[in-house]
């Protein structure tokens, strides 16, 4: 059995909507999905011969502190982006709760710790609906900081900030203070662990050939597993899809696998 060289895509703990759920949900998952594969498609186009590793999901949910209080332009470009414009969720009144349902998702055979913060300069005063939105649908605590006077300080509440919320898998975010004239900063911190809903056997992990570039061979430990899962081609990625779920059936994996050595 011969393995096609990958480059691994974690779009996200891909959500298992109840057939109760609103469409906006639905739409708002699409949208988020879209979003990750566009991004992922430019984060590639510069590194062809790299691994590529992020969280579309993150970034999104970033993103949606400035979609919060964004308006006319800012707000139209951010829809696009976002892919909320194409997902036909035009109403800020619709999408932010959408938001709220993502980051307050929770199993109880798996965590998944979604938090926000943002920092702005204390001399710099923000909307109380703005600050109102960013807590009822976001959970962000809204700080008033001075990266001028207390950069370092500042730097190092962030990076602990970001260890402590990602269990210490990420220490830190930053290696120094910000800019001086930085007037507001955005985190955001997705931490998430769960088991299998079916385990591999540890037995079954097996060296396999794995290629490199498309073309260098290694052997690699490589788990395996037999069960029926769901399975689709993704076109936009010439790249085929299989979710593999966590314990509790709430979460998934997606695994996307290129059709070709070289592909993705």
């Amino acid at each position: 059995m011969a393995l096609y060289a990958v480059k691994v895509l974690l779009l996200c703990a891909a959500l298992v909507v109840s057939a109760s759920a609103q469409d906006v949900v639905l739409r708002h998952a699409r949208a988020n999905n879209d979003f990750g594969i566009s991004l992922f498609k430019e984060i590639c186009f510069g590194n062809r011969d790299k691994n590529v590793f992020f969280s579309p999901a993150s970034i999104s949910i970033a993103l949606g502190l400035l979609y919060a209080g964004a308006s006319s332009k800012t707000l139209s470009e951010l829809s696009a982006v976002l892919g909320l414009t194409d997902a036909g969720l035009v109403d800020r009144d619709v999408v932010l709760p959408a938001y709220k349902s993502l980051i307050e998702t929770r199993s109880e055979k798996a965590t998944l710790d979604i938090a926000n913060t943002v920092l702005i300069q204390h001399s710099t005063e923000i909307l109380d609906q703005y600050r109102k939105d960013l807590a009822d649908f976001f959970h962000a605590e809204v700080r008033s900081v001075d990266f001028l006077r207390d950069g370092s300080k500042v730097a190092a509440e962030i990076n602990s900030w970001v260890s402590a919320k990602t269990g210490g898998k990420i220490p830190k975010i930053l290696d120094g203070p910000l800019p001086m004239n930085t007037v507001a900063f955005l985190i955001n911190a997705v931490y998430f662990k769960g088991t299998w809903l079916t385990k591999f056997k540890a037995s079954q992990t097996k060296p396999l050939p794995f290629y490199n570039h498309g073309r260098d061979e290694v052997k690699v430990a490589t788990m395996s597993l037999r069960r029926s899962l769901r399975y689709a081609f993704v076109d936009e990625l010439g790249a085929r899809a299989v979710e593999v779920p966590y314990a509790g059936d709430r979460f998934s994996m997606i695994i996307v696998l290129p059709r070709t050595r070289t592909g993705l």
